[in-house]
């Protein structure tokens, strides 16, 4: 993988976390603070699932059999629930109108993570509560965890393997991110702007990726026209969507990319050296790079080259941080052996 922090820089980064003090932005660079309350329906569904998951909690603590034990789901069981009431509790505080900076990284990343997971939740208590239905459900759960199991119940190979297994879905939209960028980029832009982008889709082209500096310097780019969600096409934002991993409608995939600005920011405010190996290779993971085979150090380098990017976006700039799994992980050696040999490799077609 192309180095994108020196090592002196990582030592200075390093320094200013542990010493408490974090790469904070300026005034104007700071995004949107807040997100509208949802429709009336979908407030209406959550307040039914909060109501349905504290009525299957105390049927699960009154019925929860000593099997369970025996397979220590319990704890598990605990976390669920835990997570489920956080959620719960920062979208009742975000409707509210809570500034988003005022949340931890790991609230916002239950909120942005839960609702893909509510219905396995709801299920799982549900079938936990009823003694003979739960059985069933956990041997059934045990033979495809991956379907009927929230990662509450993954063990960590598990959790390798199916985060790998979603990245790999994902790279393989890479490429047509890509192309559609020069595209997009050839027939809209001019000058010594083409020039630039066309020097960078050249580096991803030949096995190499752009520096932060040199994304940073487009950043205008993705703020309005060409790049900006606004002028994209359906088409190509819910290419942006596969790539990341995210919703694919256009409104829900903006107020997603907001939320992940703020998650950097939590995640730079609390320190990135401070995040455990797990967190930083979900952390890798959720940014488009196999975190697996490389050391800590080549993970936090990654990290640092992230959130120098995103440090430096608002809210009209999220196309950029959308862009940014291609950008800066494409050509990645750990990205190219996950894929074993079956990445589409991108070749450029429009003229330079």
């Amino acid at each position: 993988m192309a180095i994108l922090v020196s090592a002196r820089t990582l030592s200075k980064y390093q320094h200013l976390y542990r010493s408490g003090r974090c790469l904070c932005t300026s005034h104007s660079n700071d995004p949107k603070d807040t997100i509208g309350p949802p429709i009336k329906a979908w407030k209406y569904v959550i307040n039914k699932l909060n109501r349905l998951v504290e009525a299957s909690e105390r049927k699960l603590e009154t019925n929860l059999p000593k099997v369970y034990k025996a397979y220590n789901t319990v704890k598990c069981v605990r976390f669920i629930i835990l997570d489920t009431r956080t959620y719960f509790s920062v979208a009742t505080n975000m409707w509210t109108g809570r500034e988003l900076h005022t949340f931890s990284r790991r609230e916002l990343e239950i909120y942005q993570e839960m609702p893909r997971d509510l219905v396995k939740v709801v299920l799982l208590l549900l079938a936990w509560a009823i003694p003979v239905v739960g059985n069933g459900f956990l041997i059934i759960g045990y033979w495809f965890p991956r379907v009927f199991f929230t990662h509450h119940l993954w063990n960590e190979s598990q959790k390798q393997q199916f985060g790998c297994h979603k990245l790999a879905h994902r790279i393989n939209h890479y490429h047509q991110v890509l192309q559609a960028m020069d595209h997009k980029a050839y027939k809209h832009t001019e000058g010594e702007t083409r020039d630039a982008l066309m020097a960078i889709l050249d580096k991803l082209e030949h096995s190499d990726h752009p520096s932060p500096e040199e994304l940073l310097s487009l950043k205008h780019l993705f703020e309005s026209s060409p790049f900006s969600l606004e002028y994209l096409s359906t088409h190509y934002c819910r290419l942006l969507s596969k790539a990341n991993g995210l919703s694919l409608r256009r409104s829900s995939l903006s107020q997603d990319a907001l939320i992940a600005l703020h998650i950097d920011r939590a995640m730079m405010k609390e320190g990135i050296v401070n995040l455990s190996d797990s967190d930083m290779c979900t952390a890798c993971l959720k940014r488009g790079l196999n975190p697996y085979g490389l050391t800590r150090d080549d993970r936090m380098q990654f990290l640092l080259s992230w959130t120098s990017i995103t440090q430096k976006l608002d809210e009209t700039g999220v196309s950029l941080l959308l862009h940014s799994p291609a950008l800066l992980t494409y050509n990645a050696t750990s990205n190219i052996q996950l894929m074993k040999g079956k990445r589409y490799k991108w070749r450029r077609i429009a003229p330079i």
